[in-house]
């Protein structure tokens, strides 16, 4: 994400719409190109902010940022909808839904 031209969004629609794909993302990311600077855990719904002094080997666990929550909850309401097709019990395991 880090990189020039990066597009974490382009790149899920155009495996859906080009190949196919079923894609369901566990992460989206905080940022991107000179500005990435972490990602939004989808599961457990926090945001992993990368230090950057150690390249991102090192990180903090945060409350999402305002401005990337209303995308979470998108994105995490599309995970949910994809798993619950596989198996609504294993679902209500795993997001307490």
């Amino acid at each position: 994400m880090d990189r020039v031209g990066a597009d974490y969004y382009g790149i899920i629609k155009s495996i859906e719409t080009e190949l196919g794909g079923n894609v369901i993302p566990l992460v989206i990311p905080i940022g991107n190109e000179d500005t990435f600077r972490g990602v939004v855990d989808l599961i457990e719904m926090k945001a992993y902010i990368y230090e950057e002094d150690s390249q991102g080997k090192e990180y903090t666990v945060e409350g999402i940022p305002e401005d990337y929550l209303e995308k979470a909850e998108q994105y995490r309401h599309r995970l949910v909808e994809k798993v619950a097709a596989f198996d609504e019990l294993l679902t209500k395991k795993i997001f307490r839904v």
